[in-house]
């Protein structure tokens, strides 16, 4: 039986969080440049290990480009919003279930959503640069299992990205990849989730 659901946050409940295209535009490289430069550094970064500025100048040292006036890019390209169809059905399955948001993410993302309500009608908010470990780190689904007490085979993950789906199925919780809110209906249902077989009317 599941006790416990587990969703991603960005592709998942939020749209348009990716910064790469912006800052990549601002910085005049490609987004492929930008995304190979901040490859060696993302996870740690996604983990807390150390805070903007120090990314920046490790990509500055890596690049030899850097934010204007010290600007973090990270923080003014995010510009998030909510995918309403997967919101009204957090909120629903919310009313009847245990749901937590599992969520690679920094400091100044965090904070945004939490500004903007991006949350709402989630539980618990499990951020990897808080817990300090992130997807598809194994430890990232550890934590989150021992704090709410459930076993792997209790829990549910959600996410958009196909090898974080693999990592927490590796550890026996039941996950699957992210398309749709109704394709996320559809597998909540097959499982037995207290949900309606759509989003209730005028939601």
């Amino acid at each position: 039986m599941i006790k416990l659901y587990i969703l991603d946050q960005g592709g998942v409940v939020n749209r348009d969080f990716d910064c790469a295209p912006e800052s990549s535009r601002r910085l005049g490289i490609t987004e492929a440049a930008f995304r190979a430069a901040m490859a060696p550094d993302i996870m740690a970064f996604m983990r807390g290990d150390f805070p903007p500025e120090e990314f920046w100048r490790r990509f500055k040292a890596r690049t030899g480009l850097a934010p204007a006036g010290g600007e973090d890019l990270w923080e003014s390209c995010f510009r998030p919003r909510l995918d309403q169809d997967t919101v009204d059905l957090v909120k629903e399955l919310g009313a009847r279930a245990r749901v937590v948001s599992g969520t690679n993410t920094i400091g100044s993302h965090h904070e945004i959503n939490l500004r903007l309500g991006h949350y709402e009608g989630l539980h618990k908010v499990y951020a990897s640069h808080l817990i300090r470990a992130a997807k598809p780190e194994a430890g990232f689904w550890l934590h989150i299992l021992e704090a709410e007490g459930v076993e792997p085979s209790e829990a549910f993950f959600a996410d958009d990205y196909p090898e974080n789906v693999a990592a927490a199925a590796a550890l026996g919780i039941t996950a699957r990849l992210y398309t749709t809110a109704a394709r996320l209906r559809a597998d909540l249902l097959e499982l037995g989730a207290p949900i309606g077989l759509a989003a209730p009317v005028g939601a």
